[in-house]
């Protein structure tokens, strides 16, 4: 991403907007004074991925900091570019607004007028290959009754990710924009990375707790069927609408590319529970998988092994 979006994004959480406020984008493009940055992003061991995006962005950590793992490095770049923000009402959802080129800067304002997460990406052409490089971000517009409080909060995005080279192969992978046009992607991903949530990067909570997922599925190109195995969703807000009263009791729920959905769990078992796009494919063998480990006492009548 492009060091701009970063005013848009608080660290550890998507930026926060209330309902009906007044929201300043300032748009200042920097790339002649070698401001944008370039970030080996780390896919899986030994397998990086040479693409742009916003340090502060969402990539390998779902709590406590949207860091890129990698490396950076400058470039300078002559083409201008602009954002798309689905939080915005208005032409191009700011498209046009926000257009800057080199040494250029502009300005443009919106109301939030509708509480929800909501997506914000890159609008330049080649629109998707820009979404397939990472450049896309979450807002959330709170509404005016307040969710109900949960004990942590998790941050989720996934995405595709599109190489010359196959799944697994060590070294610097290369965006292959035909993969892109075929729609026969690398990778899936959660916050960035092959099982981009699983090792370090593992959700942590524990037995008793209530946890929120913000969940956001970038695309470019494929619906997500987000599911924790071995879990159930106590609330769901489905495509990210926090104006209406949430679905109960919800096994999977279906997110379209460019579209969100917040989730509520409560916790009962301790395991580890995995997050998975279940077509399942997407999950095991390409990546889009992640683990919530849940610790504390265990509790026989809620589940028991063996006779």
């Amino acid at each position: 991403m492009r060091p701009f979006f970063a005013a848009l994004t608080a660290r550890g959480r998507p930026f926060l907007a209330a309902r009906n406020q007044d929201l300043v984008v300032d748009t200042t493009f920097k790339r002649n004074n070698i401001v944008e940055m370039r970030t080996d992003l780390e896919l899986a061991h030994h397998s990086l991925l040479r693409a742009f995006h916003n340090p502060q962005d969402p990539a390998l950590d779902a709590r406590g900091g949207f860091g890129i793992a990698g490396r950076t490095a400058a470039k300078v770049g002559t083409r201008p570019d602009h954002l798309d923000f689905h939080a915005v009402s208005g032409p191009g959802g700011g498209m046009y607004a926000s257009q800057a080129g080199p040494g250029q800067n502009t300005t443009f304002s919106f109301k939030a007028l509708v509480p929800g997460l909501l997506l914000y990406h890159c609008g330049t052409p080649d629109v998707s290959v820009h979404i397939a490089n990472g450049m896309f971000g979450m807002i959330l517009v709170q509404p005016d009754v307040s969710l109900p409080p949960v004990d942590e909060e998790f941050y989720v995005m996934q995405s595709e990710l599109y190489t010359i080279w196959p799944i697994h192969t060590t070294g610097n992978q290369i965006f292959d924009g035909q993969k892109l046009l075929a729609m026969t992607p690398t990778y899936f991903v959660f916050n960035g990375a092959f099982k981009g949530l699983t090792g370090a990067h593992q959700l942590t909570a524990q037995v008793n707790q209530t946890i929120r997922i913000y969940f956001v599925d970038a695309g470019p190109d494929f619906i997500s069927s987000f599911h924790i195995i071995g879990e159930i969703f106590n609330r769901v807000w489905q495509y990210g609408d926090l104006s209406d009263p949430p679905l109960h009791g919800v096994q999977t729920v279906l997110v379209p590319p460019g579209g969100c959905v917040v989730v509520d769990l409560t916790l009962v078992y301790p395991a580890n529970y995995v997050l998975v796009d279940h077509a399942i494919y997407h999950a095991v063998d390409m990546g889009a998988m992640g683990i919530l480990h849940v610790t504390g006492p265990t509790n026989s009548t809620i589940f028991k092994a063996g006779a």
